[in-house]
């Protein structure tokens, strides 16, 4: 667990991931120490999720408990999906089309138009804040009008 936070803590800098603490690693955590910041190692929380639907569009809506980065992925047919493989990394996500609002904020608004009507979709929802910690839903549905 050390090593693994270590390496964290190397990639959240830009060291080269060792997995050591050497006089570079050292260093930089002594600055960060004495400049008070902390290590934010925590996904934001992805909450009140709605998704107005019409015939042809869906308007999905959510908070996060910080600034992120938002993520639609959506689909007619089930998504296939796996964990991450590193740090700052998303999980994967493939089997359908993704909607992607870069600005950093708490609230996120994503509309996905050219739905067909009467249409079962799946989604997930993904959030990223500013250091590349990552969270998403599990998979939901909705259908269109």
């Amino acid at each position: 667990l050390t090593r693994a936070a270590v390496i964290q803590f190397q990639v959240n800098y830009g060291i080269s991931r060792v997995g050591a603490v050497g006089p570079i690693t050292l260093a930089k955590m002594n600055n960060v120490i004495n400049a008070g910041y902390g290590i934010d190692v925590y996904a934001p929380t992805i909450y009140n999720i709605s998704v107005q639907k019409t015939t042809n569009s869906a308007t999905f809506n959510w908070s996060t408990t910080e600034s992120a980065r938002g993520k639609v992925y959506y689909s007619t047919s089930p998504f296939f999906r796996s964990e991450a493989i590193g740090n700052f990394t998303s999980p994967s996500i493939s089997g359908g089309l993704t909607m992607v609002e870069n600005t950093l904020q708490s609230s996120k608004s994503i509309t996905v138009n050219g739905l067909q009507a009467n249409t079962v979709y799946y989604y997930i929802i993904e959030a990223q804040d500013v250091l590349g910690n990552v969270s998403v839903t599990m998979q939901s549905t909705f259908n269109t009008n």
